[in-house]
């Protein structure tokens, strides 16, 4: 419901606050909503720590027990304040920042109804797989990144020299090799940036931007030379460790399922055992 409600305010209803009025029902619906998720959280941090002996050992207790939730949940509810924040304070002409802020906060709340998953015994190890695979796709990552940026230095260096240094740069230096994976080779007839063709007598022509800036776009063998061996190590070699990686993983849950499972309902019973038994945003009624 809240997730209905959030996807409507955003499609439908989303403008500049210039007064209280112009806040409809549904945000306010919403605003409640979260409020009570922030009181029941701390309310459950605080039921935490008295029945803990030990003061030293509370907070390390409560986020050992939360672990990946816990997290989510910190992350989500801190995204949709810093949301809230920015939709009152920016003024009208920024407001699209506001509406990034409450795309990614939507997607966030999304994932965050996984969790509901865990109690299907089919469904469950799944979810869990899933979360544990997106953990060695962090540590993939290093690997990707490492052959991104060689070979992208290397693209950017070729095709479009004496560029100065800003974020632009970095961003033109990841965006050839990173769509590269995915099929988009920048090679049509069209497209001026493209590879191993030369135009006219020249290996150089200056190009200039919208920004009024003049820029020099090179034209040579070697880069195409270059993309040929990095989309064999991209899409084959790195593309298959990351599948075996993966499969690993799931294969690792799928002969244990039962106790994941098992473990991951466990954690459920402890999470709610600590909360109101109303849910938001009745939940404001047992505080």
């Amino acid at each position: 419901v809240f997730l209905l409600g959030l996807s409507d305010l955003f499609l439908t209803s989303l403008a500049p606050v210039r007064a209280v009025a112009d806040i409809c029902w549904m945000e306010w619906l919403c605003y409640s909503w979260v409020f009570s998720l922030i009181l029941g959280e701390l309310a459950r941090f605080v039921k935490i720590q008295k029945r803990l002996i030990f003061r030293c050992y509370r907070l390390s207790a409560y986020l050992r027990n939360g672990s990946w939730n816990l997290l989510l949940d910190i992350t989500t509810l801190a995204l949709f304040i810093l949301t809230t924040v920015c939709r009152f304070k920016i003024p009208d002409n920024k407001f699209q920042i506001v509406r990034i802020l409450y795309g990614i906060t939507i997607i966030f709340f999304s994932i965050r109804c996984l969790r509901y998953l865990y109690r299907f015994r089919i469904i469950g190890p799944r979810v869990i797989a899933m979360k544990l695979m997106i953990k060695e796709l962090m540590l993939f990552s290093v690997i990707l990144l490492t052959f991104l940026l060689s070979f992208g230095v290397a693209f950017q260096g070729l095709l479009h020299p004496n560029q100065k240094l800003s974020l632009k740069l970095v961003g033109d230096i990841l965006w050839r090799p990173y769509w590269s994976m995915f099929g988009e080779l920048y090679i049509d007839d069209e497209d001026l940036s493209g590879m191993g063709r030369e135009v006219g007598n020249t290996s150089c022509i200056e190009r200039r931007a919208r920004s009024g800036q003049t820029d020099l776009e090179c034209y040579s063998w070697m880069p195409g030379i270059l993309m040929a061996i990095y989309l064999f190590i991209s899409n084959i070699v790195l593309m298959n460790l990351l599948i075996a990686i993966l499969g690993n993983t799931l294969n690792n849950i799928e002969t244990s399922s039962e106790l994941h499972w098992a473990f991951e309902q466990y954690s459920i019973v402890f999470e709610y055992y600590y909360k109101p038994c109303l849910p938001p945003p009745f939940s404001l009624l047992c505080h």
